[in-house]
Parts: C-alpha cells; sequence; structure tokens
C-alpha cells in the first residue's frame, strides 16, 4: 500500500539546487528548505499512480522511466532515502489547476495504492505540492522527498 495510513514514516518534500546537497538531507534534515509534509504520500508508487491520472501514461511506463522519482541518495542503514521527482511530473502538476486536481482527486483516491486516503486531503497536498514545484523552479532547485522510519 503507497499511501502508507498511519504508519509513523517521515515523508517530506523539499526543494535542493542538485541531487549532491538533496542527499546531504539524510545527515542534516533540518538543512532543508521549502519543507511540506508528504501525508504518508510516497513518491514512487503513490505519485506515479497520480502522474498517470493526469498524463496518460501506463503506471509501469512511469515506472520504468530513470527520470521518474530517481533515488539519489540512500542511508548507510537503508532506513532512509532520497528521491528526486521527475521534471515530466513536475510539469504535469504545474499545468492543472485547482478544478483539475479537485476532479481528479476523487479518482486518485479510489486507486488501490491509495486506500484510506480522502479526496480533500489529497487536493490539500497536492495545492502545497504544487506551490512547492512553482517556488522550486522559481529558485532554480528540483523538489525531492526524505522518506526514513
Amino acid at each position: 500500500m503507497a499511501y502508507l495510513g498511519s504508519m509513523s514514516l517521515l515523508i517530506d518534500y523539499f526543494s535542493a539546487p542538485d541531487d549532491t546537497t538533496a542527499a546531504q538531507a539524510l545527515t542534516s534534515p533540518d538543512e532543508r528548505s521549502m519543507i511540506i509534509e508528504g501525508r504518508r504520500i510516497e513518491p514512487t508508487v503513490s505519485l506515479a499512480v497520480l502522474e498517470g491520472l493526469l498524463g496518460g501514461r501506463q503506471f509501469e511506463e512511469i515506472l520504468d522511466d530513470d527520470q521518474s522519482y530517481a533515488t539519489v541518495a540512500i542511508s548507510d542503514t537503508a532506513e532512509a532515502f532520497v528521491i528526486r521527482l521527475g521534471e515530466r511530473f513536475e510539469d504535469l502538476l504545474l499545468a492543472n489547476d485547482q478544478s483539475h486536481l479537485e476532479a481528479t482527486a476523487p479518482y486518485w483516491a479510489t486507486a488501490e495504492e491509495m486506500e484510506g486516503a480522502r479526496p480533500a486531503d489529497l487536493v490539500e497536498f497536492l495545492t502545497e505540492l504544487q506551490g512547492l514545484v512553482t517556488r522550486s523552479r522559481d529558485a532554480g532547485e528540483h523538489v525531492y522527498c526524505l522518506m526514513g522510519l
């Protein structure tokens, strides 16, 4: 299940200028900028499902794309890692206005991977993530996800 319900897993999305800087989040998580809480929505499956809904690509095609959701760092204990969101996903997210996100959220919530997610919560998360992508691009940066136990 990709929507991780009540599991105690840190999932934060943040901005960084490059993969090397983003990787430092593993050892210095307080150094991250423009952080939003991931609300238990992990990128490699949950956002890939959303990307399929927004952009029409098949789920398997998204997962097979090396530029989508690339892992840029893994902790020594493999309990935490940093993933870069793909530009294609960011472009799709920015291309959709609020009404389209609101219309898409109920479909996303019914995906098996999103069991237990409420559409209103997903819209709120997408709005925040859209804002983070906008601010990151304005700063010449990329969006990453820090996940860890």
